[in-house]
């Protein structure tokens, strides 16, 4: 099967249907991709994977890490805004979650070895250059998954997206503020539309978790509203307010469709100039 790459290079690429059309490239926008995670799979999920996605999350932009703590939130990173609401936050709880879940996990394939090799640069001056070899090593990134079970509508049995579920999502501090975050969550929340067949995406979070708004709207998220007294906060604290978004199908639709035709008309005026 050709990569979305390959895809939006031929004259035939049709972009009405963007969604399908990342599908069809199997999840792969150059070397990143999304792939639901499958245990049989030992050569991209060496065990235990889903605890190394837990201990991944929980330093994933941490400083400093401290040893597990539950009774210290200080010690769990971004776990408690991952999964809002949940009183057990502990590796066994939080594995046992994913477990029951299809996670899709996001991620890039890298060569396994990276050797520094003199080169001639344009100029024919020598210049230290670095090469890739060796296997393609699947290395993940982050991750997302279904929160709730879908609520199915009968006209989903027809092929018409018409199903809404609640979804989480997180990408790891290494490509924080880089190009992979937005397409790893550009290629996350499409494969969430696909699979479940949504019309729409929901999802909650913190009143005070302004980070993952401001991510989140660019993708056309919008919120609906605050519910007070929703969510389990510090622990044996209170409860407090919890805020609930919707993505539109059309709306992702959308800007999905307009990253594909800029980088669509960005290789071919790189083509057509080399």
């Amino acid at each position: 099967m050709p990569i979305l790459d390959e895809l939006l290079a031929s004259p035939e690429c049709d972009l009405t249907d963007p969604i399908g059309l990342v599908a069809q490239g199997e999840w792969r926008w150059g070397r990143l991709q999304a792939i639901l995670y499958d245990p049989r799979k030992s050569d991209i999920f060496q065990q235990p994977f889903l605890y190394s996605l837990y201990e991944r999350t929980r330093l994933s932009g941490v400083r400093h890490p401290l040893p597990l703590d539950l009774d210290n939130r200080a010690t769990l990173g971004p776990l408690p805004t991952l999964f809002c609401g949940m009183t057990n936050l502990g590796p066994d709880s939080i594995c046992k979650y994913l477990a029951e879940r299809a996670v899709c996990v996001l991620g890039e394939w890298r060569n396994e070895i990276t050797k520094a090799v003199l080169r001639e640069d344009s100029l024919g001056k020598p210049a230290v250059i670095f090469e890739e070899e060796g296997k393609e090593k699947f290395y993940s990134l982050g991750y997302c998954f279904p929160s709730t079970i879908p609520t199915v509508s009968p006209l989903s049995l027809t092929g018409q997206p018409s199903n809404s579920i609640f979804g989480g999502y997180t990408i790891f501090s290494e490509v924080w503020r880089k190009p992979q975050q937005l397409i790893l969550s550009y290629l996350g929340l499409a494969w969430m539309f696909h699979t479940f067949k949504l019309t729409a995406l929901h999802g909650s979070r913190y009143a005070t978790n302004h980070l993952t708004k401001r991510w989140m709207e660019q993708f056309g998220f919008r919120d609906c509203g605050t519910l007070p007294f929703c969510m389990n906060g510090e622990p044996g604290g209170a409860l407090v307010p919890g805020v609930f978004s919707t993505l539109l199908r059309a709306d992702f639709e959308e800007r999905l469709r307009e990253v594909l035709t800029r980088t669509r008309e960005l290789a071919a005026a790189t083509s057509s100039s080399a």
